[in-house]
């Protein structure tokens, strides 16, 4: 079993000057200013990261020609939880000859494990996960030792 916590994520902006790149460098990328306080900054649940954990409008533009104060990695995407098992069972074929049969599961109770949510202020999709890591799949194996 594997469980851990949602991976870092940093807000940023890709689109052009004045409304992205707000310190006129010529990168984009560049990062906000700091949300209010009262903005949720861990905890979501899953349909909050279908719906999406905030808005564009939640994150204040900084003054034209200056960075944003926003840290890097201030927000935690989704977890991450993932449950495989296996059964092997050997048959004596002849005294020389086995046969192992093995059957292996991978993300057994079919969890949903969603991808980290769009941070480019810049995206329709701002703040929504929009893509998840692949569902349970099983595998099967024979092996024939002489």
């Amino acid at each position: 079993m594997i469980l851990q916590s949602g991976q870092p994520i940093s807000i940023t902006n890709t689109a052009a000057f004045p409304r992205g790149d707000y310190n006129a460098d010529g990168t984009g990328g560049d990062r906000p200013n700091n949300p209010a306080e009262s903005l949720k900054r861990d905890g979501f649940s899953t349909q909050s990261y279908l719906l999406g954990i905030f808005k564009a409008a939640d994150f204040p533009i900084p003054t034209l020609g200056t960075n944003g104060n926003l840290g890097r990695n201030t927000f935690r995407g989704p977890g991450y939880i993932q449950t495989d098992a296996s059964l092997t069972k050997r048959f004596a074929v002849t005294e020389r000859v086995s046969l192992s049969v093995r059957l292996d599961g991978y993300n057994l109770p079919n969890r949903t494990n969603l991808l980290e949510p769009v941070t480019d202020l810049n995206s329709n999709s701002f703040g929504k996960s929009t893509d998840t890591l692949p569902a349970k799949a099983y595998q099967a194996g024979l092996r024939l030792t002489f």
